[in-house]
């Protein structure tokens, strides 16, 4: 039912009048929609323990009594027109700790940032039209940001309207920042923000936007260390940095007394890490473990990881430009391979 939304949402938002007078009622069906889904995620992981605490601890009928009590209280946040369309027991107490409410309510927008184009699309929009009703929301804030980057795939080259949403971006994840500093996700998308500005940036402010990236992606990492993508991010940055050419270095020595350093040696630690955590399912962070052993003139390693990456099922999935590079170079160094595919 979902995707029938989104495919919905998607279609219109490309037309013209039409979009504008069914937009509001086609929001307010997502509204309901992820609502009502947070909520069932919610009783069905309470359902589990309230199960696993029956095994070992009899009921009695006062605690069923004050249990439903509660349940009502919060069934009744929910809008009139979904109420009623909620078929299952209440007697489950749906009381949320205050640091896990605003996890639970957006798992199905995490869903649908982590979906397909349309989902993507249809979310963004979601989230667009409830700035200002969560603007001291973190766990709102900054899955803006990082719908406002995703949406830049959509411009069609716009370069003036995806610097626009970019600084936006960075703008709104440093706003979540100030209200939950002890945010993972919140910390790699300022990162991950403060890299694309820099795409707008002179070179100099480019280079210091550089240290805070590197900086919010350590502590993301200190915080949250099974998080694949910011072990990618740090070794992106330290392949950068060890990537600079003599310009970039001279006007680093001149911007801070200890210029960024790395080599290539770190930039694959990272790589490696990420593929670990998880394995052959991201053919761009075997594109970069390949480019690393290529810096450090390790061929058939290079080889080894560009053949994976080329047959990973993966591959179809990356950016246009990423698996032109990834064929690219799996043609330039397929010569060293040990062992040929048949």
């Amino acid at each position: 039912m979902r995707l029938i939304v989104i495919s919905v949402v998607s279609g219109f938002l490309a037309t013209g009048s039409l979009a504008f007078f069914l937009y509001k009622k086609i929001d307010r069906i997502i509204s309901g929609l992820l609502a009502e889904l947070s909520t069932l995620r919610r009783e069905i992981g309470e359902l589990k323990s309230e199960l696993k605490a029956v095994k070992t601890k009899p009921v009695s009928s006062s605690s069923l009594s004050r249990s439903k009590n509660r349940s009502y209280s919060s069934v009744n946040t929910l809008s009139d027109e979904y109420e009623d369309a909620l078929d299952f027991d209440v007697s489950v107490s749906t009381t949320i700790l205050p640091d896990t409410r605003y996890l639970q309510e957006f798992d199905s927008v995490d869903e649908m940032l982590n979906g397909d184009g349309s989902q993507k699309e249809a979310v963004f929009q979601w989230l667009n039209v409830r700035y200002k009703e969560n603007c001291t929301n973190p766990e709102y804030l900054w899955r803006y940001a990082k719908a406002l980057i995703e949406h830049c795939r959509h411009l069609n080259g716009d370069k003036e309207q995806e610097k626009q949403l970019v600084f936006k971006a960075k703008d709104v994840a440093f706003q979540s920042l100030q209200l939950n500093p002890n945010c993972a996700a919140t910390h790699k998308w300022c990162a991950i923000a403060l890299g694309r500005v820099g795409d707008f940036l002179p070179l100099n402010d480019k280079i210091k936007n550089g240290f805070l990236f590197r900086e919010h992606i350590e502590k993301a990492i200190e915080i949250s260390p099974e998080d694949s993508t910011s072990y990618y991010l740090l070794g992106r940055w330290c392949y950068g940095v060890y990537m600079l050419s003599w310009l970039e270095r001279k006007v680093a020595a001149t911007l801070f007394a200890s210029p960024p350093t790395s080599t290539a040696e770190e930039a694959l630690q990272n790589f490696m890490t990420a593929e670990t955590l998880k394995p052959n399912t991201w053919p761009e962070n075997q594109l970069y473990i390949a480019k690393c052993y290529i810096q450090m003139s390790q061929f058939e390693e290079a080889a080894d990881w560009l053949d994976k990456a080329y047959h990973n099922s993966h591959l179809d999935e990356e950016e246009p430009e990423v698996q032109q590079e990834i064929r690219d170079s799996y043609e330039k160094y397929q010569s060293y391979l040990k062992v040929k595919r048949e």
